[in-house]
């Protein structure tokens, strides 16, 4: 089936709204949600066993897997723990959180923190950097990751966690991960805040525990919008488009006010001879999805205030105006100047950040995401008398 090219300007209002309303749909299974946690709270680990079974289809001995990643970061090839290495330096310089000039202000690190890493996650070692350096550059004591049981496609991301040195790895997925990270059972420590996570069960989970432990947001996949014009390469749009489409299920968007490109994009995706590897294809069937699509634009303006509005994680600007753009977009997580490469990828991590069109109110994880803010009041011996009249006004009673 062909990828059709839409009008920006033609959406009708039903379709506009079908669009930009990617808030998750997680009402369908909250019932089963609760019902997990509460077995969670109530069995606890004996829980923990029966539902990796369910969900998983996999035993688990040990849940505390731990010792198991120094073995899986021996078994890494010396080039990629350098690589790790590279990306650990980059990465910490990039979250180390800027101090406060204010006597009056103290920010206290966090004590206790759970980072999620999902079930047939691509990028799952690279989203446990960008989840994990923060906390620690912020000075969290003690940080706990919860990897899915299936150890064969996880060793990379259990070989990165050894390296980051975290405190406890888990060998959990989903809401049952949620349920044991919130309230503790016997093998698994309670956490205070609980990052990380786009599977709808960990989405639903972390919303439901929201009241016990803190959460980054109930999030799920993330949105990543091209913007380009006449001046953009083909290579650079489907290339970005392959490289975003690792990322299951997340909604691909591409804005151009030429027509004509837009349509070579189209042609190339839908050419099977230039897709050995099979990533057109799958581009191909995801700009079909709800969300996604080419959409043409009268002009870069109006592409802004598409993306202003769409509000996604991830904006890739790609034209001859970028500075111009750049300043113009508010309601998107992190811009990408330019192609999204895996180097960009490693390094920004554009998938760790508000998604479903949360970009308009909330942020993307930094260290200030696990600091809280304390005030620290100083005896003022020569303004004591200052506010006397105004406080005495101020409580007044009727």
């Amino acid at each position: 089936m062909t990828i059709e090219i839409h009008s920006v300007a033609d959406l009708a209002p039903d379709e506009r709204e079908q669009l930009f309303d990617r808030t998750s749909n997680i009402t369908e299974i909250s019932g089963r949600v609760t019902d997990i946690i509460d077995r969670v709270t109530t069995e606890g680990d004996v829980a923990l066993r029966d539902l990796t079974e369910e969900f998983d289809e996999c035993t688990i001995g040990a849940i505390d897997a731990t010792e198991d990643a120094e073995r899986a970061y021996d078994e890494l090839d010396l080039s990629l723990q350098t690589t790790i290495d590279r990306a650990i330096q980059t990465i910490t310089d990039r979250y180390e959180p800027r101090a406060s000039d204010s006597t009056s202000l103290r920010r206290i690190p966090l004590s206790r923190v759970g980072v999620c890493i999902d079930p047939c996650q691509q990028g799952s070692a690279t989203q446990l950097l960008h989840q994990t350096l923060p906390a620690q550059a912020a000075g969290v004591d003690h940080i706990a990751v919860v990897l899915p049981p299936q150890t064969e496609s996880q060793e990379l991301a259990l070989g990165v966690a050894h390296r980051l040195e975290v405190d406890r790895i888990y060998r959990l997925s989903r809401a049952q991960a949620v349920a044991a990270l919130a309230y503790g059972t016997e093998s698994v420590f309670a956490v205070q805040k609980i990052v990380g996570g786009m599977n709808q069960w960990t989405a639903a989970a972390k919303d439901q525990v929201r009241d016990d432990a803190a959460i980054d947001g109930a999030y799920t996949a993330p949105a990543c919008v091209i913007i380009a014009n006449e001046g953009t390469t083909i290579d650079h749009i489907v290339g970005s488009l392959s490289i975003h489409r690792k990322y299951t299920k997340a909604p691909l968007v591409v804005l151009s006010p030429d027509e004509a490109q837009l349509k070579t994009v189209q042609d190339r995706l839908g050419c099977a001879e230039s897709d050995s590897h099979g990533e057109h294809e799958q581009v191909h069937s995801r700009l079909q999805q709800a969300h996604s699509g080419l959409f043409s634009v009268r002009s870069l303006s109006e592409a802004v205030g598409f993306v202003n509005e769409y509000s996604p994680t991830v904006a890739s600007v790609q034209t001859d105006e970028n500075a111009t753009i750049e300043r113009r977009l508010k309601n998107t997580g992190h811009i990408v100047r330019g192609p999204i490469t895996a180097h960009k990828i490693m390094e920004t991590g554009p998938n760790i950040g508000p998604t479903q069109g949360a970009t308009t109110t909330e942020s993307p994880l930094s260290a200030h995401s696990f600091l809280k803010n304390q005030s620290v009041q100083s005896n003022t011996p020569d303004h004591e008398d200052i506010y006397t009249d105004f406080v005495s006004a101020d409580n007044v009673q009727d």
